[in-house]
């Protein structure tokens, strides 16, 4: 039995936000959006105009509220405009909330792999990265994910062509793109799976993105819950469940001997070109 969930997107079974909320948060939004300026996005190019729900230091009216999941301090405009809003982050199966933003695309994003995944404890619980889309791309595909190779799963850097160390590369990963109705909930892989997102003129695209100490019982349980629904699943895994059983097999015993309390592991796996 495979212990890693090697899926780069999935929905997940959570109450989804009314359009009107939806509607009435993107007003919010555009009203308050700024230059996202933070490391992430100066690593980036700076694609990003963003707003805060959540976070210790870009709130110029800070709140703490009780009975909500303990971390930073809500906006108070926002808490005061959305109380019916709060009860679908504490959904969450999360212990501590640092951030909640909402991030817009401005230019293309290049491929990168978020902080955020410092927040979840092993590899086994991924995808483990909470979003959701509140505006969709209308020029572009939007959102997409790309699998990375076996032998760069854990690490931190983007695989982008031509760039130092991966100057041999004649292409650029696939890219697989999102679709998904706003208002759901889905998680993104950081293990396994690079993203950025394509733009062009006229793009608005809005995605919620929360980061927050990740609480392995109930998030597990999530994603047990939530196996059937939407998703793109890695390359690698498709590839393996397509084979024949012996390579299967193979695969799920190469896979099984990552360690799952790292993501910067040594581990160097010696596999067939199937699983590259």
């Amino acid at each position: 039995m495979l212990k890693y969930n090697l899926k780069m997107v999935m929905e997940v079974d959570l109450p989804p936000l009314p359009q009107t909320l939806i509607d009435g948060i993107l007003a919010w939004h555009d009203s308050k959006k700024a230059l996202l300026d933070n490391i992430g996005a100066a690593g980036v190019g700076y694609p990003w105009i963003a707003s805060h729900i959540r976070d210790n230091v870009s709130i110029d009216d800070p709140v703490n509220l009780e009975n909500t999941i303990p971390g930073s301090p809500w906006n108070s405009e926002f808490v005061k405009l959305f109380p019916e809003a709060i009860p679908f982050f504490d959904s969450l199966p999360l212990t501590n909330i640092e951030r909640i933003v909402l991030i817009e695309s401005t230019k293309l994003v290049p491929p990168h792999v978020d902080r955020s995944k410092t927040h979840c404890p092993n590899n086994s619980l991924e995808p483990a990265s909470y979003r959701m889309h509140l505006r969709k791309a209308v020029k572009s595909n939007g959102f997409y994910m790309q699998p990375r190779p076996m032998k760069e799963w854990g690490n931190h850097r983007a695989i982008i062509m031509g760039s130092p160390g991966y100057e041999h590369m004649t292409e650029s990963l696939p890219a697989r793109s999102w679709k998904i109705d706003p208002g759901k909930w889905w998680l993104l892989d950081n293990f396994c799976t690079q993203h950025g997102s394509d733009w062009k003129e006229g793009d608005d695209k809005v995605i919620v993105s929360v980061q927050g100490q990740i609480d392995p019982v109930r998030h597990k349980e999530l994603l047990d819950r939530s196996a059937h629904m939407k998703c793109i699943k890695h390359e690698a895994l498709v590839t393996a469940e397509n084979g024949s059983p012996e390579q299967l097999a193979a695969f799920i015993k190469i896979v099984n001997a990552i360690p799952d309390d790292t993501y910067e592991s040594s581990f160097k796996p010696t596999y067939g070109s199937l699983f590259q």
